[in-house]
């Protein structure tokens, strides 16, 4: 779907229910020979602050069906992409919208 400074985006359906989904690929930094570096576990900045408000505003556990605050009080969260699943492989992290 797209590429920017620190990820891209794929288009994909998840094979459980059929619903097309957004896959935001987050490389983990590499040496110049395209080794993972030893701080592996190191992600962009932009990666962890996504990870972050994603867990923040969306939960399975919230009262309001798995937004973490009233989208009735605050309609405007039903605008931002949902974050629905964090995948971490030994290359990548994909977060699925």
């Amino acid at each position: 779907m797209g590429k920017g400074g620190a990820a891209v985006v794929w288009l994909a359906k998840e094979l459980a229910t059929g619903k097309k989904v957004a896959l935001k690929q987050f490389p983990k930094p590499r040496n110049s020979s395209g080794q993972i570096t030893q701080n592996a576990g190191f992600l962009d900045p932009t990666a962890k602050i996504e990870i972050e408000m994603g867990k923040l505003l969306f939960s399975d556990t919230s009262v309001y069906n798995g937004y973490s605050i009233n989208p009735k009080e605050f309609p405007g969260i039903l605008k931002i992409a949902k974050l629905y699943q964090i995948i971490e492989e030994s290359k990548d992290v994909w977060l699925s919208y």
